[in-house]
């Protein structure tokens, strides 16, 4: 299923069960546990700074520390249900 976050008054929402995790490079989604990057930290940790926060926003409050594309990452992270995207 292909994910299109284009739109950028899509608001965006943590999944994540417990935010204390991601210092220990994983979180749990939906009862499972998965492995994150140091990118995906720090767009989650800034999603739920400011959640709900628009995709226009996001990309406003990240700075270019982020080595991958903060679109795609949004959307691997949508399919994987660590976070919601309200279109």
């Amino acid at each position: 299923m292909a994910i299109n976050i284009r739109k950028k008054t899509t608001l965006i929402v943590s999944n994540i069960v417990d935010g204390r995790t991601l210092e220990k490079g994983y979180v749990i989604a939906n009862g499972l546990k998965i492995n994150i990057n140091d990118d995906s930290q720090y767009l989650l940790k800034k999603i739920m700074q400011y959640e709900p926060i628009s995709l226009c926003n996001l990309l406003q409050v990240t700075d270019n520390s982020i080595s991958n594309d903060v679109r795609l990452a949004i959307a691997k992270m949508a399919q994987l249900d660590i976070i919601e995207l309200i279109l």
